[in-house]
């Protein structure tokens, strides 16, 4: 099916857009010293900035790995990061969705990120629903969830989100695909084929574009009537873009209107698709499971046996649901096909609104075809926002924009015409002590301006240079050892030029840094992990990388890059190395994580190994974690036992035990916790003030034995006393307690907006001192 909007011009541009923020050049790292591609485990302002972000299942994350090792390999720095770390980064999220659009948030502000690629489908990694009016009241999955990064979608906290009352920004903060895999055996497909298609495609499909255009309106066209919306005007429209290198094959139901065009007829359409193009447009009806062709359909058996081998290429659908990635549908049948099919499909995943997929697709070719170099995802954000402002409200425009996703890797760029070849003068290798090593590069027999240079030794030293006007560039490179590197040059509408190069032992001494990490058995709690306030000496070793021993005795000096850590002790000393031979870094060595501030975060510090000859430097990141204390509940126990009268509260002249539980809500161990009770409100007699839990894991929880408090002929009407806990690093948390509960929440209530969740409600309670509300699970089986 697909929409005819009544009353409005089918297809309209809007005045004014948004797109993608331009990319931002990083600042360059020093080219005297290593700069190893090392990434923070959660998103950090320490370690190494990052490009794309692919997000998976834990199972999956394996093989993602491949295709986040090309990436970086060609210059996008990518990590695989799998649920389970990203849900432990927002524990508190109400969702899956939330908890992945919460990181991805946080690694385009800390990190960088310029790509996102939602590695599972719909079941792993949901679409959030967004609520249009126009026309009809329909929830729509969308992908653009967690590509617009401002606010949370539900501005208005009624659990509904996308709505006009929800103020959505709508500009595209990063670009967003969806590897839609559901078993290893998909994503293993998915990944083999943005690989292949970036580096060695079947370049007769690149040259060849195909267009299925139905009448679209009336449905059930013959021959003779008159047609009110056809899909061959939008496809000629799309025929003129294509560069002068492509071969445009049409194939129309209305053919004849048409000069060169042949008949749309379905085993025409299955044959052409079976042949293979560079880009594909389908202009017409369908559904999730079909392609209408005239007056047949294309089910997804018949897509499953097409087989076109490497030549795979864009699908650009212009049609309704057929991209419903929260049903088995068109578009990931297609882009899962092992033996051909598609490398990436553009749909929607609803109903579709003629004039919104001509606007969306053109611009989509313009940028594709005909703007500078880009990548597929940031081509379909900025396709996209053309449909703001009119998106952000009511209209068939807002519509569009939440139901168009991309099935396929955001950050690949596409071939717009058969690629040429680089040739790039290198060396064969690089000594070890060289600061650096020349390269020029060619296109088509002449320098190559901007082309993109990466030298990358895992772990070591990770380099990118741009060439000057003469294609020349001078690439800084440190790394820790001996063997072989990764070597890439990138320049748009060219293969990538890989290579390994190695790298040659010529130093008489090389001092690598092996292991990096902290020893907090000695001065610490043993759980090899930096927490605020903790004293640890560092774990790991010196290597002479070099092909001589070292000129004598070795020193190694540490110091503080951040102001959250005090190097105690920075100096000590080896014995001499001889090549090849490794020493473990002394005990001597000693650093504190300054207490303050009391909360998680990135520091950095600086290693430099010096023998009588040279002088080695690495500078590592390193992450505090810190205990954050929650009273998670309290009461009092008045029964006569205590000496209370068994009432359940605190009454004049009435003595009382008081128990709690403390929560460690934080990401580090609570070390030595103890508790004390002290401020006594007026006529109040603490009796038992002081208690001890010891060591509080994070996300674990203590009660204590219950502390005595007696009240005097009155009872304060505010605070009776205060709660404190404090650590064994002089952090702590103070509570105040009164005798008078929160109320009950009323009115509670509840909303099903989708089938794939349920939002909670109830009247806020007026209380000053609420903290916040547990809301509890159970299955619906009476218990």
């Amino acid at each position: 099916m697909i929409l005819l909007a009544v009353g409005l011009t089918a297809f309209a541009a809007s005045t004014a857009r948004g797109q993608l923020p331009p990319r931002t050049h990083r600042t360059r790292a020093d080219p005297r010293r290593a700069a190893p591609f090392l990434p923070a485990v959660q998103p950090s302002g320490l370690g190494s900035p990052v490009d794309c972000v692919i997000v998976t299942p834990d199972s999956l994350a394996d093989i993602y790995q491949r295709l986040a090792d090309y990436q970086t390999r060609v210059g996008i720095a990518t990590v695989v990061r799998n649920l389970s770390t990203v849900r432990a980064a927002d524990p508190r999220s109400n969702d899956v969705a939330q908890a992945v659009r919460s990181f991805l948030k946080a690694a385009h502000d800390l990190w960088g990120i310029r790509w996102a690629v939602l590695a599972g489908d719909h079941e792993a990694i949901p679409m959030r629903y967004a609520r249009v009016l126009f026309s009809e009241t329909t929830d729509i999955p969308s992908d653009a969830y967690y590509s617009d990064l401002d606010g949370t979608w539900d501005g208005n906290g009624n659990g509904i989100y996308g709505e006009v009352g929800d103020s959505l920004d709508m500009n595209p903060d990063i670009a967003v695909g969806r590897l839609s895999a559901t078993t290893r055996a998909d994503a293993q497909v998915l990944v083999a084929k943005a690989i292949h298609y970036a580096t060695s495609p079947a370049a007769g499909a690149l040259t060849k574009e195909l267009i299925l255009a139905e009448v679209l309106f009336p449905t059930d066209w013959q021959p003779g009537q008159l047609v009110s919306v056809d899909g061959a005007i939008s496809a000629e429209s799309l025929k003129v873009r294509a560069p002068s290198c492509t071969a445009v094959d049409r194939y129309y139901e209305n053919y004849t209107r048409y000069p060169g065009s042949l008949a749309l007829t379905k085993p025409a359409a299955l044959s052409a698709l079976g042949r293979g193009y560079g880009i594909v447009h389908h202009i017409g009806h369908g559904a999730r499971s079909q392609l209408s062709i005239g007056n047949q359909v294309i089910n997804l058996s018949e897509l499953a046996t097409l087989a076109n081998g490497d030549s795979v290429g864009l699908w650009i659908s212009s049609n309704c649901a057929s991209a419903a990635a929260d049903y088995e549908c068109v578009g990931e049948e297609v882009v899962r096909n092992p033996s051909g099919g598609a490398l990436a499909y553009v749909g929607a995943t609803r109903d579709a609104w003629p004039g919104i997929d001509y606007e969306i697709s053109t611009a989509l070719m313009d940028r594709l075809q005909h703007g500078p170099a880009t990548t597929l995802g940031e081509a379909l954000e900025d396709s996209r926002a053309t449909l703001l402002p009119l998106a952000r409200a009511e209209t068939q425009e807002r519509w569009g924009y939440f139901e168009t996703i991309l099935l396929g890797s955001p950050a690949l760029p596409i071939w717009s015409c058969a690629p040429g070849a680089l040739a790039v003068t290198r060396p064969s290798s690089v000594a070890l002590s060289a600061p650096s090593f020349s390269v020029t590069v060619l296109a088509s027999g002449a320098p190559a301006e901007s082309a993109l240079v990466v030298a990358w030794k895992q772990g070591e030293e990770y380099r990118v240079a741009f060439t000057d006007a003469a294609g020349h560039a001078t690439v800084p490179f440190h790394p820790g050892s001996t063997g072989k590197f990764s070597f890439a040059v990138t320049v748009p509408g060219n293969l990538p030029f890989l290579d390994s190069l190695t790298v040659t032992a010529d130093a008489p001494a090389h001092f690598a840094l092996r292991s990096f990490g902290v020893r907090d058995s000695i001065g610490g709690d043993g759980d090899r992990v930096a927490d605020a306030g903790e004293t640890f000496a560092l774990a790991g070793s010196v290597k002479n990388a070099g092909t001589a021993a070292s000129s004598g005795g070795i020193s190694i000096a540490v110091l503080a890059l951040t102001p959250g850590l005090s190097v105690t002790q920075g100096l000590a000393r080896l014995p001499a190395l001889a090549a090849g031979a490794e020493g473990v870094l002394p005990d001597s060595l000693r650093v504190r994580a300054l207490a303050i501030p009391g909360t998680a975060r990135a520091e950095g510090l600086r290693v430099i190994v010096t023998d009588a000859a040279r002088s080695d430097t690495t500078d590592v990141p390193l992450a505090v974690s810190a205990a954050a204390l929650l009273l998670a509940a309290n009461g009092f126990d008045d029964s006569p036992a205590a000496g209370g009268n068994g009432n359940g509260i605190l009454d004049p002249n009435e003595t009382v035990r008081y128990r709690f539980t403390i929560a460690d809500e934080g990401s580090g161990l609570g070390r030595g916790i103890s508790v004390h009770l002290r401020n006594p409100g007026a006529a109040v007699t603490i009796l038992d003030s002081t208690a001890t839990l010891g060591d509080l894991q994070p996300g674990s929880t203590a009660t204590t034995v219950a502390l005595r408090v007696r009240a005097g002929s009155s009872v304060p009407a505010g605070a009776l006393f205060q709660v404190r806990a404090d650590d064994a690093y002089f952090h702590s948390w103070s509570f105040a307690v009164d005798a008078v509960r929160p109320g009950t929440p009323a009115n509670l209530r509840t909303v099903i907006p989708g089938f794939d969740r349920i939002t909670i409600g109830w009247d806020a309670v007026s209380a000053s001192d609420v903290a916040g509300y547990r809301v509890y699970r159970a299955p619906d089986d009476g218990s």
